[in-house]
């Protein structure tokens, strides 16, 4: 803002002129002042730790799952790793920007926090605790072959005692053995493929005509602006199909089940944990807080589990507003979701 004084000659008069600043340039400010101020909140709230793989950044558990002092350690114990994995199967953290979180699970975030765990090198084996509804194909498959590699360096458990369905059940099959508690949900072994179909509502009630231009017979396969062709229908069943037995053949060749009883199990079904474990999907059924002894009676020896300390434990006020804020959001991340056409290994009963 600032003054000036303009001489009018012909009339005689003086006037002052006062310039003030387009409200849009108070915006451009403002807005710039809360991303530098964001910025740096995100460069200076990270929590450090030293380079102590085997203590700094690490939460020991005792027999009943209770954090512990480091002091307590029993160092005759064996140790075993204690993960947790909870969320949809994605290949990114979408629809997460402002504060990603344990909301889904991504191949990369699995694998960086994996790396961290065979980093230590004391490892005995390994307990992922999973509740997961599913989620895409190729992320599902992606972690499945994680579990497997490292279930070949160190023995690997799956424990849920929520949600193990379909994505979810698929990555955990090649694991040693799978637990669940008596009322956790698990299965639905099945692929699912949705698309929506617009081209009414757009033509009849809104007067839209949309106009696709292509090089390629099924370049727009599974457009919401027309209804598929018979042919096009018969190409993504076999899509479906393929996804399929992929899934049905992970879980013959890393369960022990014939294909008879698989296939009367792969319905797309869940079931509780102990209707699991009579189908054989699951290995035992015990409560969170048996863990450790269940894997001491596994591993012929004591154990105590060591878990990677969470940063999001120690969100601050500033990182509770940005989550309150980012879930009014969430319904509308969740109808775009159920939106998009492709190939999912989901349960939806989620």
């Amino acid at each position: 803002m600032g003054i000036f004084r303009r001489n009018d000659t012909r009339q005689n008069r003086t006037y002052n002129v006062r310039l003030v600043k387009h409200p849009l340039e108070h915006t451009k400010t403002l807005l710039l002042a809360l991303f530098l101020a964001f910025a740096a909140y995100t460069v200076f709230s990270q929590h450090f730790v030293e380079d102590d793989p085997l203590h700094a950044g690490w939460t020991y558990l005792d027999n009943h799952m209770n954090p512990i002092p480091t002091e307590q350690i029993d160092k005759d114990r064996a140790t075993v790793g204690f993960l947790e994995l909870s969320g949809k199967i994605l290949y990114s953290d979408q629809g997460r920007a402002l504060m990603p979180g344990p909301e889904n699970i991504t191949p990369s975030a699995t694998k960086e926090l994996l790396n961290r765990y065979k980093n230590r090198g004391d490892l005995e084996a390994l307990v992922i605790q999973v509740n997961s509804p599913g989620g895409t194909v190729p992320a599902s498959d992606a972690l499945s072959r994680m579990v497997y590699r490292l279930n070949q360096e160190v023995p690997t458990f799956v424990y849920s005692d929520n949600l193990l369905a379909s994505g979810g059940y698929y990555f955990s099959a090649p694991a040693s053995s799978i637990f669940a508690s008596p009322k956790a949900q698990i299965g639905s072994i099945g692929v699912l493929y949705q698309s929506v179909n617009f081209e009414q509502m757009f033509n009849e009630k809104l007067g839209i005509d949309v106009q696709t231009f292509k090089r390629g017979e099924y370049k727009d396969l599974g457009t919401p602006f027309r209804a598929s062709s018979e042919q096009e229908k018969q190409i993504l069943q076999a899509k479906v199909d393929e996804a399929y037995k992929a899934f049905f053949n992970v879980v013959l060749e890393n369960r022990e089940l014939t294909k008879e009883e698989l296939e009367e199990a792969a319905t797309g079904l869940t079931y509780s944990g102990r209707t699991a474990e009579d189908k054989n999907l699951i290995d035992a059924v015990f409560y969170r807080d048996e863990i450790p002894e269940k894997v001491s009676a596994i591993l012929d020896t004591e154990v105590h589990l060591v878990q990677r300390t969470s940063q999001i434990e120690k969100r601050g006020l500033i990182d509770r507003l940005l989550v309150s804020v980012q879930s009014l959001f969430d319904p509308f991340l969740e109808a775009r979701e159920k939106l998009k056409p492709g190939l999912y290994y989901l349960y939806r009963g989620f």
